[in-house]
């Protein structure tokens, strides 16, 4: 059986556009940060990444998907707050809607992260998230891996 991708993008999408705090919703039409003017920020892009496939010939197909996050926000010289602030108060609502919430229904019960509705066995953050505060200009830049892993 065949991997439906675009339901899994749709589905993370979705989740990520009910986070409060973004100028611009999530996106996955991704635009490069000079693109995106500091009055449409904060702003969420999507970018799907790599797909890694394994498993036994026998079973069906295991997918590790890996698809990046980038979290534009802006930081002005008349910003109260300690550059990075807004940056990271979105970094912690983005791992919030990650997590299963209690009524999502998930086919793996030994998963913490949500299944994206049943579509996916978890899609979490995985690897390092790079971060620019914005130290030489006003632009804050936060690059997000997940890993999203599934079969088809």
């Amino acid at each position: 059986m065949a991997l439906d991708r675009e339901s899994i993008y749709e589905a993370l999408c979705t989740r990520l556009q009910t986070l409060t705090g973004l100028t611009t919703p999530c996106s996955r039409n991704w635009r490069h940060w000079a693109d995106v003017p500091a009055e449409q920020q904060p702003a969420l892009f999507i970018l799907a990444g790599n797909e890694l496939a394994s498993g036994n010939p026998k079973l069906p197909t295991v997918w590790k998907m890996v698809p990046k996050l980038f979290l534009y926000t802006t930081h002005g010289a008349e910003d109260a707050a300690p550059r990075g602030t807004t940056q990271n108060q979105l970094l912690t609502a983005i791992e919030q809607a990650l997590e299963l919430q209690p009524a999502e229904t998930t086919p793996f019960a030994d998963s913490e992260h949500t299944s994206l509705g049943g579509l996916v066995q978890y899609c979490r953050i995985e690897g390092t998230v790079e971060k620019d505060e914005g130290l030489f200009g006003s632009q804050e830049i936060t690059e997000i891996p997940l890993e999203i892993l599934t079969t088809a």
